[in-house]
This record gives structure tokens, C-alpha cells and sequence, in this order.
């Protein structure tokens, strides 16, 4: 056989072909739902997901019930609210962050989930109040702009028939009187340049207050 009728073997070569594979890094970052945009109004957002209305009104939305606002973007709302860009990307994030938490852990409404970071800010206002060693005890009270107030306080042991829970060493009591007013919800605390404190995203609050302590 000349060179002239020499094939080439490559193109037919039966050796598998390389796969791409796909890291859990790549499958996660893929597989991730962006559920809530910012060009979405405000009512679609609370109509679709009113769970996501304590989460809008404890970042600056108040006026998430306002007729107005409801045909607002959440960008037009949060911007109108004296918000950078930087700040509604975050905001949304923090939307779509919950509506995944809530997708990949189902909702407990006997029970509170309490964060790393709350668990760990609760620790230090204990220590710098010498009650190491007590617990949180979570419950709802009459009162507050919004009709109900959340109240956080350090006892020295449950009351009868609290639910009780532990996270990272913490202990903590949920009033049982309290679990149809805020059971599922969750205690977060955040430190940033724009605000500083415990957040509550309660999925059974109809409505909320700016300062994040009261609801209805």
C-alpha cells in the first residue's frame, strides 16, 4: 500500500470518547432555581410566596401591603427605599436562598430553626450577661405595630410543656402556645455595613414590621 492509500485510522478510531465529568460543584451551581427576579412586582412576589413577605418588609420594604407598591418592581421598591443595586441583588439572593432552604428542608410548624450565626450571637449575649449555661426561650406575645411581638429571653430552665431543642450546645424552649403564631420559622442574625441584628422569617406572619420584631 502506497502513502497515497494509506487511511488515516484516527477517524475511525472505535476508542470511547472522553465524557466531561460534572463536579458537585457544577451539578449544584446547574440544578440551583432563580425563582424570584428583580423585575418582579411586588404583588406577584407576596401573592406566589407570602412566606417571602416577613423576609421583603424586615430588609426596608414596609410597604409591602400598600396598594401602590404592589405594581412595583422589587428593584423600584427597594431602590425607592434608598437601597444601592449592590443591596437588591443581595436582598434577592437572600429570597431565592430561602425559598431553596424551604424546597430542600420542609417546614417543621411544631418546631423554630435558630442559624450558626444566631446560635453563636445568643452564646456571647449570655456570656456578657453571666448566664452561661441557660437557655433561649422563644415565644409571641400581644403587642407591637403589627399586633404580635416576637420576645427572645434567657431562662434558667423550660416551663411546662415548652418544646424543647438543642443547636451547637444551645438550648432551646419554644412556648407552646406560641407554635401556631411562629412554629417553622426561622431566627437568624446578620452583621453588615447597611444593618445589625436578629432576623425572624416567620412563614406563618401575614404581614410584617420594618423593625423586624412585630407581626400580624
Amino acid at each position: 500500500m502506497n502513502a497515497a492509500q494509506k487511511t488515516d485510522s484516527s477517524c475511525c478510531s472505535t476508542a470511547p470518547l472522553a465524557t466531561k465529568k460534572t463536579s458537585k460543584v457544577d451539578s449544584k451551581i446547574e440544578t440551583k432555581k432563580v425563582v424570584i427576579s428583580k423585575d418582579m412586582t411586588i404583588g406577584d412576589v407576596v401573592g406566589k410566596y407570602p412566606e417571602l413577605a416577613p423576609v421583603i418588609t424586615a430588609n426596608g420594604l414596609h410597604c409591602v401591603g400598600c396598594h401602590v407598591s404592589q405594581w412595583e418592581t422589587l428593584e423600584e421598591g427597594f431602590l425607592g427605599h434608598g437601597m444601592s443595586e449592590e443591596d437588591v441583588d443581595r436582598v434577592v439572593a437572600e429570597l431565592n436562598d430561602f425559598l431553596a432552604h424551604q424546597a430542600e428542608h420542609p417546614i417543621d410548624d411544631q418546631t423554630v430553626v435558630i442559624t450558626d450565626a444566631a446560635v453563636e450571637k445568643i452564646k456571647a449575649l449570655m456570656k456578657g450577661e453571666a448566664k452561661v449555661g441557660h437557655a433561649l426561650r422563644v415565644a409571641v406575645v400581644s403587642g407591637g405595630c403589627s399586633g404580635m411581638s416576637y420576645e427572645l429571653s434567657f431562662v434558667p430552665k423550660e416551663n411546662t410543656g415548652d418544646i424543647a431543642m438543642e443547636k451547637n450546645g444551645l438550648k432551646i424552649f419554644l412556648d407552646p402556645e406560641s407554635v401556631e403564631f411562629m412554629g417553622g420559622a426561622t431566627i437568624d442574625f446578620i452583621d453588615t455595613l447597611q444593618e445589625s441584628g436578629f432576623k425572624i422569617h416567620n412563614p406563618k406572619a401575614k404581614s410584617g414590621c420594618g423593625c423586624g420584631k412585630s407581626f400580624g
